[in-house]
């Protein structure tokens, strides 16, 4: 055996990382039996072919599909809304993070709230919170024991194998 020589294509990509659909080629001398393969998409599907080759020619390949692993989503949830409830309660909407920026399956979205400070736009530190709500198909949740009349601000994140960045504020006064 002179060289391997090894092929791999995208067969699925679920995602929007910037990686060759091309069929790419890798040639080694015969001494080398492993190749990491670099710069491979998330969660993204790959037929991987392997061949020998001699002074003759090249042999029969042997081929396999292999997934990628996952990776925390690329982008936060997207519309997200906070509709006052009660005098204790909002309730917090949101859609899922684009399907080609999620780079994994979405086990849990992650919900951060707080006494919002509209001089600053940001969460007052000592009143934040967290809710984690598990799976992937609720996409609203009710935040309750808040204060009267207090404004409130939530962000939403999406999980997969690690959490994604935080959506934008979504703010909201509860009732008097």
């Amino acid at each position: 055996i002179i060289t391997y020589i090894i092929r791999y294509r995208i067969i699925e990509q679920l995602g929007v990382d910037q990686v060759s659909m091309d069929t790419l080629n890798i040639s080694v001398t015969g001494n080398i039996t492993n190749v990491t393969l670099v710069n491979l998409g998330n969660y993204t599907v790959y037929e991987i072919s392997i061949g020998a080759a001699t002074a003759i020619g090249e042999g029969p390949t042997t081929s396999l599909t292999q997934r990628t692993d996952q990776n925390a989503p690329g982008a936060s949830p997207v519309f997200i809304e906070a509709v006052t409830n009660s005098t204790t309660s909002i309730i917090i909407t949101w859609d899922a993070p684009p399907l080609d920026m999620t780079f994994g399956i979405i086990t849990s979205y992650e919900i951060q709230y707080g006494r919002f400070d509209t001089d600053t736009m940001t969460l007052m530190e000592d009143t934040i919170q967290n809710q984690s709500i598990p799976g992937n198909t609720t996409f609203e949740e009710e935040i309750g024991s808040l204060q009267e009349f207090i404004t409130y601000g939530f962000q939403v994140r999406a999980v997969t194998v690690a959490p994604g960045p935080y959506s934008d504020f979504a703010v909201n006064t509860t009732f008097t």
